[in-house]
């Protein structure tokens, strides 16, 4: 089973505060083989991607610790001294995948926060120096963005296993008692961790009894999206298409994303779905259920 060490996370805030550090004079020759090793770490790390495409997670993992740890012992020995600011950003951004290698490979939200605290260290220390080469800065943001949706990704999983594991376990314990007796006691804490918004019911008229009888879901109110701080400084703009689910109330019951041009955008594509009112579609003069597409627009300003 894949596990992750605290001393390799430990290496690399060590070794991200290092590159950001202004560099001491070197000799020729120890520079150039700082350089040669610099660039067989880069082709060890592209073998650890391949391993992972490959199937072997195992070998993928050990070859992208050793990149860290190599990393490690370079600074130690004095490697630093011979790196432009380009030459150190070039480090972060191989850090930055190897994090996110680490993060592909663990399948639990514990591990996982270790991968997403490293990836935004190393976002941090580029920063002062993103100038030196825009497209190592965009990859490295990019990286945190798929280290955050992958943590995202495995703390929904997390959720539906525990929801499922509590009805296995209600079933067993109310055996006899109704399918919608169950759910209710299913859906209790659910409904309490995660109160809904407040609306007032919408009346259902008999058929034929209102003036429009059949209205299809429309947005009321449609919340302003704000673009994340990393978005902006990548200069990420475009639409966000989020599927809402509206019960008979016209209340958001569920989002997720359909369409993105980028990760970063999809957590506050998701906020602002929520934040939006809607009209249910009306057929018959009745309220129905029904899924709704809303589009949050990013600008680049």
């Amino acid at each position: 089973m894949i596990r992750r060490f605290l001393p390799l996370v430990q290496a690399v805030f060590v070794v991200c505060g290092a590159f950001v550090a202004m560099p001491a004079r070197a000799s020729d020759v120890q520079c150039t083989a700082v350089a040669e090793a610099t660039s067989k770490m880069q082709s060890e790390l592209a073998s650890a991607w391949e391993s992972k495409q490959a199937g072997d997670k195992d070998a993928a993992f050990q070859k992208a610790r050793d990149v860290v740890a190599a990393l490690s012992a370079g600074y130690a020995n004095g490697w630093r001294r011979c790196m432009s600011a380009e030459g150190r950003l070039r480090a972060i951004a191989l850090l930055s995948k190897a994090i996110l290698l680490l993060a592909d490979l663990e399948d639990t939200t514990r591990t996982l926060k270790g991968s997403l605290s490293a990836s935004r260290v190393a976002i941090d220390d580029a920063r002062p120096i993103r100038s030196a080469n825009l497209a190592y800065w965009r990859s490295i943001n990019a990286d945190y963005g798929k280290v955050q949706a992958r943590y995202n990704a495995v703390a929904r999983d997390e959720a539906r296993a525990a929801q499922a594991r509590r009805e296995a376990v209600l079933r067993v314990t109310h055996p006899h008692e109704s399918e919608a007796d169950v759910n209710s006691i299913i859906n209790m804490d659910a409904a309490r961790a995660r109160p809904q918004r407040r609306a007032t019911p919408i009346p259902v008229p008999k058929p034929g009894a209102c003036a429009r009888p059949n209205v299809p879901a429309t947005t009321i109110h449609a919340a302003e999206p704000i673009t994340p701080p990393v978005g902006q400084e990548q200069g990420i703009a475009g639409d966000v298409q989020v599927a809402v689910s509206l019960n008979e109330n016209s209340q958001v019951t569920a989002v997720r994303i359909l369409s993105s041009p980028s990760v970063v955008l999809n957590e506050a594509a998701l906020n602002a779905a929520r934040a939006s009112t809607f009209q249910t579609e009306i057929r018959n003069c009745i309220p129905i259920p029904a899924d709704y597409i809303f589009t949050a627009s990013f600008t680049s300003q």
